[in-house]
């Protein structure tokens, strides 16, 4: 499972189905085999940037099925790993990523389902989550709420942050340009 548009977790779903590296050069004496598998993403919800990832991975003929984010709990069982990107990684080896990152996590959580966080070590950061609102960017109320003019009731407050932040015992695994880490020692 996935979510969101991002090259980097494009690009490993990629070479792990062709088993082939993006540069590497096609006159190697061994034919690397990939593997078959198949990726749910959620449409992640108000961008839907997920569409436009489930189109990449079919073009690339890796077979890919769309769900809505409210349905992320219930497929959860029949998800072997949950792979996701990042925006940055804290010092403490938690996370700040899209919306709707922490409930995936939460749900895979409950499951007993890996969460592998693909990242650059350049989005390492020495910052600590104090306040993970701090962190955050906040949209637009438009972007959730639809009002015709004159029909915006005034007791209506929206918060709409564009990152949540995961706490790092969710986090199974970070996959960098320089290796594999737990979030315990990411930062070390």
């Amino acid at each position: 499972m996935t979510y969101s548009s991002s090259d980097l977790v494009f690009s490993f779903l990629k070479t792990a189905h062709t088993g082939k590296i993006e540069g590497e050069s096609d006159s190697d004496d061994e034919e690397k085999k990939g593997k078959d598998f198949e990726v749910l993403i959620c449409e992640t919800a108000p961008e839907f940037s997920g569409h436009a990832t489930a189109k990449r991975l079919n073009e690339a003929g890796i077979q890919a099925n769309l769900t809505t984010d409210a349905s992320v709990y219930a497929l959860m069982s029949r998800v072997d790993k949950v792979v996701i990107s990042t925006h940055a990684i804290m010092a403490n080896g938690g996370l700040v990523a899209n919306a709707g990152a922490l409930n995936i996590c939460l749900a895979a959580k409950e499951h007993s389902i890996p969460v592998i966080v693909i990242s650059a070590m350049y989005k390492l950061t020495p910052m600590y989550p104090f306040d993970p609102m701090e962190l955050n960017e906040l949209l637009a109320p438009t972007t959730i709420l639809n009002f015709e003019d004159g029909d915006c009731p005034t007791n209506i407050e929206a918060v709409v942050p564009a990152f949540v932040y995961v706490p790092p015992e969710l986090i199974s695994l970070f996959i960098t340009n320089q290796g594999g880490f737990t979030p315990n020692y990411i930062y070390r």
